[in-house]
């Protein structure tokens, strides 16, 4: 298991389930199992510390890193936002912790394709 630590503003759990990706499982602890690519990976958060298996273990932690986006500084973008606009600013506050999954294009454009018309579980089983 990789720890990958001091990973702040981050909720997992906004960020699987808010609809940006469709291939994954809530496991009984709390934990994610999404797919990557070629890879199974489980993820859980605590406190400030990501958790993360996977049956491949090569690039592990970039490959999370860059799937999640978790090297870029969302509050910076958020403050930014803040000062030319503060009604997206007040929006923009309750969505702090989520980041902008970069999902392979291809899947990210069948899943737009079949959410057309349906629910988040329905695109799930699909």
């Amino acid at each position: 298991m990789l720890k990958v630590k001091n990973i702040k503003n981050f909720d997992l759990e906004n960020t699987i389930t808010c609809g940006q990706i469709f291939r994954f499982a809530k496991e009984d602890n709390n934990s994610f199992t999404i797919i990557i690519s070629d890879r199974v990976i489980n993820l859980k958060y605590d406190g400030d510390i990501l958790y993360i298996e996977s049956n491949n273990e090569n690039n592990l932690e970039n490959v999370v890193s860059e799937y999640l986006d978790l090297n870029r500084d969302y509050i910076s973008i958020i403050n930014n936002i803040k000062s030319m606009d503060s009604k997206l600013g007040k929006c923009l506050d309750d969505s702090i912790g989520l980041k902008i999954i970069k999902q392979n294009l291809l899947e990210c454009i069948i899943s737009y394709v079949i959410s057309q018309n349906n629910s988040v579980r329905n695109i799930q089983n699909s």
